[in-house]
């Protein structure tokens, strides 16, 4: 995946590696990302396997036409407002904001192999979701788009990634492997205003340990302050009284299988 970086996706820097949260400095909060480098004299780019980490694709439908219809320009301005908005409501869930690819967004949720690390993965996944529901709100309600009948697609996929810098000149953080193709292909085969989540993401999401409702408690305030405030069409300081844990843990997400070029996709929608 070769894609423009979006604000804040180099600012990786090691957090409190006892700490059980996570957010956008955690891409290199273990030992083994911490030390990603690049080999300058064999050119080679060292990558590492995060065995948990959390993937979202979003993309909108029918941009083609509105990009027809206003102009490469006009569109050019209209997905890049929308997507510092994202930003904005990625960081708040501490979740780091990666690339995107056109109309195509990228964030992920990284995870640290610490004793924190179930009820941690358990937390991304809320905020992923919890990000796919914002972001499907916000282009919802932006009222070119509505009327252009663009709307948002969402893929989300949980398991192990590939993490590290790329060794091309115009080298950045990256992910690669099995759990970014399957997020990108739930985006991309799943109806307009619908997020797909894979059977891994819905597992974790419908279980909640002992050590994840400690975590919780631990840190309810802390969680409804960082996710109360939300972007809106107008304004990037809107404010949201819906605490990630509460509204995002009563969603009801639907069984089904997705037909991609290749294969059945077992998913679970919203």
């Amino acid at each position: 995946m070769d894609l423009h970086n979006t604000k804040g996706a180099k600012n990786f820097e090691p957090n409190n590696p006892c700490s059980p949260y996570f957010d956008a400095k955690r891409a290199l909060a273990f030992q083994a990302t911490k030390n990603a480098n690049i080999d300058k004299k064999r050119d080679i780019s060292i990558k590492h396997r995060v065995p948990n980490g959390v993937v979202i694709f979003c993309d909108l439908s029918n941009y083609q036409c509105l990009a027809e219809q206003y102009g490469d320009m006009a569109c050019t301005n209209i997905v890049e407002t929308l997507f510092v908005q994202f930003d904005d409501i990625a960081t708040s869930l501490r979740l780091t904001p990666l690339k995107t690819n056109g109309d195509q967004y990228i964030v992920v949720g990284f995870v640290s192999e610490d004793e924190f690390a179930d009820a941690v993965l358990y937390l991304a996944t809320i905020s992923a979701i919890e990000f796919a529901l914002k972001a499907r709100n916000l282009t919802s309600s932006h009222t070119l788009l509505v009327s252009s009948s663009c709307q948002l697609r969402v893929g989300i996929a949980t398991g192990t990634l590939i993490v590290g810098p790329s060794k091309r000149a115009m080298k950045g953080f990256d992910v690669w492997g099995a759990t970014v193709n399957k997020a990108a292909m739930l985006e991309q085969f799943t109806a307009p205003s619908t997020i797909a989540i894979c059977e891994k993401t819905h597992d974790v999401f419908a279980t909640s340990s002992d050590k994840v409702d400690f975590l919780l408690t631990k840190n309810d305030d802390a969680l409804r302050q960082d996710n109360n405030t939300v972007v809106s069409a107008n304004s990037t300081n809107a404010n949201e009284s819906s605490p990630i844990t509460c509204c995002t843990r009563a969603l009801n997400f639907y069984k089904t299988k997705i037909q991609t070029k290749t294969t059945l996709l077992n998913a679970y929608i919203c």
